[in-house]
């Protein structure tokens, strides 16, 4: 949306619920690769807001920097009677301005805690549980790095663990390292400046076999090997699963100085390509969740919880963790809710209508630094740390079912759904 009036139906939440656009200016055509620029982004003059009715569904100013919202889900206190809400945002020059929205500094006033809700979440997620899997990640990559014969220049702890969003159901105390790495073909001293066109081909040739010998080196006995069920290699990452649901996805990639250099690498590639580049960016992802409050990752923590209970039908309709993550911030900083329980409804609000989201965030690159075909795209929920990637592309997303599970969700059910305890495990250091 790039200027036009944003209309939303009534019925928030209902079936079919969509956001229709009109009035979009014209946008330029798509390029192969994002344009690089390293200026700072522009300031932005909040521009004066007109809603009707009286919901207040605009984005509003915070310190930091600035993340355009130019969608807004119905509020969750819509009436199925209430008539279509337009919101426009006007200014007093003759080409309309968006209004500016930065989600990293969260809300000032914490959300009240909702008794049965946090009950809920000290149970998937307790201070036991926390400290056993950090363990358990830590004892994991020291293994790891002492085991592959690496040049690694940087670790990255990544996913629910590293990011401090795991919690005790399957598949949702998994960890993610990073290796980045010098020396990767067709990489020389210099990444920046030798990675090209050919770099597909290359990492295709090379990134399988690597990982396969990688695998085998962790499979040879050792102190460690009574905690780990399998160590699994796939064409661009090693998957390695412990006693008890502890998981640890690793990763490798060619180490850049700075996020500007990775960016710039990304850019110059074409986009059967950047899949591979994608891990460098890891640090940025987690320090985007990392500046959040805690009540953001309570949020985020919740909605885990209730992604397990339901029953998908394949990989291509459930929803990665990573893009629950971004509605639980996109959801804080948008309806600023007042307690746990306003948090996950409005939560849930926006997965009813995932299906015609457009999100961006202006927090480690400008908007003009989007790779132009993502923004055509619905649902688009663009990665704070990846201007290149659509958490939500329909491509391998399919959000039909996430938008009518979260339609149907009863709170009161879901903060009465306390999870079986799961198995304890501990590794055992040493040895290798």
């Amino acid at each position: 949306w790039e200027g036009g009036p944003l209309h939303l139906p009534a019925g928030a939440g209902g079936s079919g619920s969509a956001v229709s656009l009109s009035g979009t200016a014209p946008r330029a055509a798509a390029h192969a690769s994002p344009p690089i620029s390293n200026a700072p982004p522009a300031s932005v003059t909040p521009a004066t807001t007109a809603v009707t009715p009286s919901h207040m569904l605009t984005g509003r100013r915070l310190q930091g920097g600035n993340t355009s919202l130019p969608w807004s889900p119905s509020p969750p206190n819509a009436s199925p009677t209430d008539p279509p809400v337009s919101t426009v945002i006007q200014s007093g020059s003759a080409t309309p301005q968006t209004q500016t929205w930065v989600p990293t500094g969260g809300s000032s006033t914490a959300p009240r805690p909702d008794t049965e809700l946090m009950d809920l979440h000290s149970q998937i997620s307790s201070r036991a549980f926390n400290s056993r899997v950090a363990q358990n990640f830590t004892l994991v990559q020291d293994w790891v790095i002492g085991r592959l014969p690496l040049n690694v220049r940087e670790v990255i702890r990544g996913g629910n663990v590293g990011k401090g969003t795991a919690i005790s159901a399957k598949g949702a105390a998994s960890a993610e390292l990073v290796l980045l790495v010098d020396g990767l073909p067709p990489f020389s001293s210099s990444p920046s400046s030798s990675f090209s066109n050919g770099a597909a081909g290359g990492w295709r040739s090379f990134l399988p076999p690597m990982m396969k010998s990688a695998a085998a080196m962790l499979m040879l006995p050792c102190s460690l090997s009574p905690q780990i069920s399998s160590v699994r290699a796939e064409p661009d990452h090693l998957f390695l699963e412990g006693r008890g649901g502890f998981s640890v996805r690793i990763l490798v990639a060619p180490y850049f100085p700075n996020f500007q250099e990775a960016k710039q690498a990304a850019a110059r590639v074409p986009p059967a390509a950047r899949s591979f580049l994608e891990p460098c960016f890891a640090k940025e992802e987690t320090a985007f969740l990392a500046r959040q409050q805690g009540c953001v990752k309570v949020t985020v923590r919740l909605l885990k919880w209730w992604k397990a209970l339901q029953n998908f039908s394949s990989p291509h309709t459930t929803p990665s963790d990573y893009l629950l993550e971004l509605v639980g911030v996109f959801t804080h900083h948008h309806f600023k809710p007042k307690d746990q329980r306003a948090s996950l409804s409005s939560a849930f609000v926006v997965l009813s209508q995932l299906g015609s989201a457009r999100v961006t965030w202006h927090v480690n690159y400008p908007e003009e630094d989007i790779w132009p075909p993502l923004l055509d795209q619905r649902p688009l929920i663009v990665d704070p740390a990846r201007p290149f990637v659509n958490v939500a592309d329909p491509l391998r997303f399919d959000p039909r079912e996430v938008m009518e599970f979260a339609r149907v969700t009863d709170l009161n059910s879901l903060s009465q759904s306390f999870p079986t305890p799961m198995p304890p495990t501990t590794a055992t250091p040493g040895g290798g």
